[in-house]
């Protein structure tokens, strides 16, 4: 504890508190503008405030909120109800929640367990209590949640609800390849529950709900999750068709996973099963027989203040658009003019009123012009797509008065831009439109552009069609969509004018690391998904360059040096295909009776035929060169003489039981806390005998560039003293080399923190061609002795975190 405050759980949180202590004004935009990490955009931005726009929560009821992640999503829920309890178990959060909330008269923060603050107020109860569990934090097991829901159910008010998000052990961004928060590993507790936080399945939910004899419950589900949430559905609305149009996916660690989410849900909402992956579901549980009449909600947190709203729609036929914040009333009256403008020009449009500060519509039970158009691709109706088309640019040409001046003239003076309406309703796209009864009916007009050229709309249309149904290629070509409405000499231009208008929409200029967060490779899940195959197999020895070799042709890529020290150990022993080199000087020539040629020349040979041996001392471009090529660990190994030395002296470790005869970890072991103690147990449980090494104060001074806290001496008899632990040596410059280390220990297998993971493929592949192996257990997040080291030097100089 510094100055009163505690310690941060993980970085995430010190970087939030820091930044709230130092912008008072809660104006973070600069923040999220220059540090793009996504988990900051959570906690800091106006979009998680959204989580429970849509609800209709009474203006006079009072909140219990569990947990308030820094007061991401409080803001609106402050707004519309009377009074908010936040409890926050964690200090730091419960210090820097109050801190930034402390203009908010209507909210106060309690630092205490929500057991604890229901021993204390046994007799308060409440309207609703929220309770958002957040995992990078957060660590339930199954009773937990029992305990939880046991002690929130108490403090209900005769006709309260609690409504709580709870992560699904079936999301799809685990089946994409999340990792999970605590263990680190991708996959984990899809089929079990061997990750820090118990998760549930859908079904198990609702028979855990069920148990605890709530006369009332009701499911939502939020896409793409609860921190951004755009879409909720409900299982009286559920999704069925494509609702990638409507849906942005933010991912943190995209070059991770292995299938696109975006695509993903596509696919599972075909099929109807959506709501079993939904990542998170929302869960709302009451001791009476009532629940909201809500089917679905639209939410668009990530625009302007005043044009961020919660559409909903309800069982009573009737649609409403919530503002978000006071300044969406604004928003609420032009889009409201907007409708009754096209009436006058004759555009059929949805009435709007409103009614309480909300827009009020009715709901129309058809598919939009999107959904129409998608089922004609599919039926292969080419003139029925373009009469609809057609239909959509009749209502554009009609929407409005026309006019000389066009505000698209300073890209190109001299263009035919065609006619220009003087207010043009630029969101006359398929999405924004139903199909009845053979007809367009207008919805959600919102966003308008004086003097306009009608084609610009009409681009839009056209281009969200061909981004978001690809297949109408097959029917039409872009280029003749293009000619047909006279886009195609104007066409680069409104991708220009589409970027600045998408910026100002969903606020890029604020949001910088969006393109970030959303993008998608195809590319890099095909090599994680090759990866995975290739790091579960074991038997690749990398550096044993004729080891299972069988029928195999044998290329060598390199001829010179290190290519004959190759040729003069195995060049009798096995024949020599041909060597591959990236001169073009030595295409044609001969080595030893072998033709030279072009790397291009391997790509001829059939995969599963041949095996390339790099024969080059500075090997990583090659292996680089390969895998552009598409060629990877399964079809070449790496010829290291001084690796090759060693081969004859390879082992075969594992035990019978799983477990390593002798296993191998080195650390500083500095200021020694659970992290060290969690690395030492999982080493022993994976081996019979266990060697840790110390590093001495020289080698962290030289090699991490810090001088530890606690001197050598003393930190080698800490370790000693660690039961988990057999034998304890002294890491200096003499054997810090981990292959130099083999030779002498012979380990098994090397263990690690799985922060060295991404730096320690090369050494993997090294000890596996030896017979070892190299593992990386879980980084402990929460301690390490960089931060207890931060956290004393602070404490010494007597300085508040920032």
């Amino acid at each position: 504890m510094i100055n009163g405050i505690p310690h941060p759980l993980n970085e995430i949180d010190a970087d939030i508190g820091a930044y709230i202590h130092s912008n008072p004004d809660n104006n973070f935009v600069d923040v999220i503008r220059k540090d793009q990490r996504l988990e900051v955009a959570r906690y800091l931005s106006d979009i998680p405030n959204s989580l429970f726009a849509w609800y209709p929560f009474e203006s006079t009821s009072n909140v219990l909120v569990v947990g308030g992640s820094f007061g991401a999503f409080l803001t609106n829920i402050c707004r519309r109800t009377q009074n908010t309890i936040v409890v926050e178990k964690d200090g730091y959060r419960a210090y820097f929640l109050q801190k930034r909330m402390k203009d908010i008269m209507n909210l106060s923060v309690i630092h205490c367990d929500v057991m604890d603050f229901q021993k204390k107020e046994s007799e308060q109860v409440f309207d609703y209590i929220i309770w958002a569990i957040d995992e990078s934090v957060d660590r339930l097991r199954e009773k937990d949640y029992e305990a939880y829901f046991l002690a929130m159910k108490s403090m209900l008010s005769p006709n309260g609800k609690i409504l709580a998000v709870i992560p699904n052990r079936f999301g799809a961004r685990f089946f994409c390849g999340e990792r999970d928060a605590e263990s680190d590993l991708p996959f984990e507790g899809i089929t079990d529950n061997h990750s820090g936080t118990y998760r549930f399945t859908r079904s198990e939910l609702l028979h855990f709900l069920d148990e605890l004899s709530f006369k009332s419950v009701k499911l939502y589900y939020p896409f793409p999750d609860y921190r951004n949430p755009q879409l909720i559905y409900t299982d009286d609305h559920p999704p069925t068709e494509d609702i990638s149009e409507r849906l942005k996916s933010y991912i943190s660690k995209n070059e991770e996973r292995v299938l696109s989410e975006r695509i993903l849900y596509r696919k599972l909402a075909q099929n109807n099963v959506l709501t079993t992956f939904s990542n998170y579901f929302i869960a709302e549980c009451s001791n009476y027989m009532n629940h909201t009449d809500i089917l679905y909600s639209a939410i668009s947190s990530e625009r302007s203040r005043d044009r961020a709203f919660a559409t909903v729609i309800c069982n009573d036929d009737k649609v409403k658009k919530i503002p978000i914040y006071n300044e969406g009333l604004s928003g609420l009256e032009e889009l409201r003019q907007n409708a009754k403008e096209q009436h006058e020009r004759k555009i059929p449009s949805l009435n709007i009123t409103i009614e309480n500060g909300m827009a009020v519509m009715d709901r129309i039970k058809a598919p939009t012009l999107s959904n129409h158009l998608r089922k004609l691709i599919n039926d292969r109706n080419r003139q029925a797509i373009l009469n609809c088309l057609d239909m959509l640019y009749n209502h554009i040409l009609n929407s409005s008065e026309y006019t000389l001046e066009n505000s698209f003239a300073i890209m190109a003076p001299h263009e035919d831009w065609g006619p220009v309406l003087k207010k043009a309703y630029i969101e006359m796209i398929p999405v924004n439109c139903f199909f009845l009864d053979g007809e367009l009916l207008f919805f959600d007009q919102e966003y308008t552009m004086n003097y306009c050229p009608a084609g610009y709309v009409m681009f839009r249309a056209v281009h969200d069609i061909y981004n978001f149904m690809p297949d109408i290629v097959k029917l039409i070509p872009l280029e003749e969509m293009k000619e047909k409405y006279k886009l195609t000499s104007q066409w680069n231009l409104y991708l220009k004018a589409e970027d600045e208008l998408s910026r100002k929409i969903v606020n890029k200029d604020i949001y910088t690391g969006r393109s970030t967060w959303m993008n998608d490779p195809e590319y890099i899940f095909r090599s994680n998904r090759r990866t995975i195959k290739l790091s579960s197999d074991r038997s690749i020895k990398l550096y044993d360059s004729i080891s299972d070799l069988n029928d195999k042709k044998l290329i060598l890529f390199g001829s010179g040096k290190y290519a004959d020290y190759f040729l003069d150990k195995y060049g009798e022993q096995y024949a020599i295909e041909l060597i591959v080199d990236n001169n073009p000087d030595l295409w044609g020539t001969v080595k030893r009776g072998i033709p030279v040629k072009s790397p291009d020349e391997a790509g001829r040979f059939i995969y599963g035929t041949y095996r390339i041996v790099i024969a080059v001392a500075n090997y990583q471009p090659i292996v680089e060169q390969l895998n552009a090529m598409g060629i990877y660990e399964d079809s070449y190994r790496i010829y290291q003489k001084s690796m090759d030395d060693l081969l004859p002296f390879s082992i075969a470790d594992t035990q019978s039981d799983g477990k390593f005869n002798i296993g191998y970890v080195t650390g500083a072991f500095d200021l020694f806390h659970i992290g060290h103690l969690n690395l030492l147990k999982r080493c022993k449980e994976r081996s019979h005998y266990l060697i840790a090494g110390v590093l001495t104060d020289e080698i962290i001074e030289n090699e991490k560039f810090k001088t530890p806290f606690i001197p050598f001496e003393e930190r080698i008899e800490i370790v000693k003293q660690c039961k988990y632990v057999d034998r304890v040596i002294p890491i200096d410059k003499n054997n810090t080399n981990k292959i130099d280390a083999w030779k002498e220990l012979r380990f098994g297998c090397l263990f690690s923190g799985s922060d060295h993971e991404l730096h320690w493929t090369k050494l993997q592949s090294q000890l596996r061609s030896l017979g070892s192996d190299l593992e990386f257990f879980p980084y402990t997040q929460s301690t390490s002795s960089s931060i207890l080291q931060k956290a004393i030097r602070q404490q010494i100089a007597g300085k508040t975190p920032s």
